[in-house]
């Protein structure tokens, strides 16, 4: 009877293990039919059942940061809001309530080829309507966007009358900040603008 060789015996056990694993059979299977235990493998059942808990860990802990930033609010004049919103509006102590009904008849009209405006402060007015200018950035170079505001004559105190030749005085200040499509919302509720854009201010009797 002729013996067969190490390297035929290698491939008759190659194949079985290579059957077990199309036909679905456990280890246990190629040890009882071989009496070897199998290499482990990269997609070990355990591995892979530790690695997904891992990972479901991971991104459940991801998940409920932005949750947690998002579902928590605080009241912005008389408007629940979330509270990353009002980091982005860095509110300052000596900003003082006001009713956008009061805006004059003086308006400063501006024209914004891009972003950014070089507004870099906004204010809610009373029960959230209007919004008003805080801060108005320099520009740094000839031509730099973020001087837009300031070389059109806005100054802090002016709120917006008008965008794009609608009346938005009666407008919520988030609103208002969307159809702007201003960083004051932060950049995750950025809208594409169509530039240029006009908008209109009007000047409060303060300002």
């Amino acid at each position: 009877m002729a013996r067969r060789s190490p390297a035929a015996a290698l491939v008759v056990l190659g194949s079985l293990a290579a059957y077990c694993n199309i036909v679905g059979h456990s280890s246990q299977t190629f040890k009882t039919f071989t009496g070897l235990e199998p290499n482990p493998s990269r997609r070990d059942e355990s591995a892979i059942t530790m690695g997904d808990k891992i990972t479901r860990a991971a991104g459940k802990t991801r998940r409920g940061k932005w949750q947690r930033l998002n579902v928590k609010t605080v009241e912005i004049e008389g408007k629940e809001m979330p509270e990353m919103f009002e980091t982005f509006l860095s509110p300052e102590e000596e900003d003082t309530p006001f009713d956008v009904r009061q805006a004059t008849s003086t308006t400063v009209d501006v024209t914004f080829e891009k972003r950014p405006y070089g507004i870099v402060r906004w204010q809610p007015g009373k029960d959230f309507k209007g919004a008003m200018v805080k801060d108005v950035a320099h520009g740094v170079f000839v031509g730099d966007p973020l001087g837009q505001a300031k070389a059109a004559g806005v100054t802090s105190g002016m709120v917006v009358k008008s965008i794009e030749g609608q009346d938005v005085m009666n407008e919520d200040f988030d609103v208002i900040m969307k159809k702007l499509g201003d960083e004051a919302l932060g950049y995750k509720f950025l809208r594409r603008i169509d530039f240029p854009i006009k908008v209109t201010f009007a000047k409060m009797p303060s300002s």
